[in-house]
């Protein structure tokens, strides 16, 4: 039965957003600042970065000043160092 492939029902999805985590700033971070792991914390809900891509926000430089708790971006950050 089915096609084999798992897909979330329309009625799922308000529950993956609240349930799910996004990558945010573990403090306040100034501009220019150089992303490292103790930077980043995971918070819910979701709608962000997801926590698989945090880490390849490391080594990246901030473009934008970000408050604690802050999501994180890929458009707050430039290309790696």
């Amino acid at each position: 039965l089915g096609d084999g492939i798992k897909h979330p029902y329309e009625s799922e999805a308000a529950g993956i957003t609240k349930m799910g985590k996004s990558i945010v700033a573990s403090q306040a971070l100034p501009v220019g600042h150089i992303l490292g792991k103790g930077d980043l914390d995971l918070k819910s809900p979701g709608g962000g970065l997801a926590p698989g891509k945090r880490y390849k926000m490391m080594d990246r430089r901030l473009i934008k000043a970000l408050e604690r708790g802050a999501p994180i971006s890929s458009t707050g950050i430039l290309e790696p160092l």
